[in-house]
């Protein structure tokens, strides 16, 4: 999702479901800013409201370090 070289495009790619993916571009007077900026901060909201209603679980302390990945600092 962003702008282009152009700053009147503005695009974003949809997951489709199904390995399907559609793209929609859109021009926009004066530019894309705002449009970008909105589009954003819905799917940031939308981000927001899924954690909410289905959080993460919470990993205990003592497993963290093996949650480290191959080469990285141990305690």
């Amino acid at each position: 999702m962003g702008i282009g070289r152009d700053i009147h495009c503005f695009a974003f790619i949809m997951d489709g479901g199904g390995q399907r993916y559609e793209c929609h571009v859109f021009w926009c007077e004066p530019n894309a800013g705002q449009l970008s900026e909105a589009v954003q901060a819905a799917c940031m909201l939308r981000y927001q409201k899924c954690l909410l209603a289905h959080p993460l679980p919470e990993i205990p302390p003592l497993l963290w370090p093996w949650l480290l990945l191959p080469g990285q600092r141990r305690w």
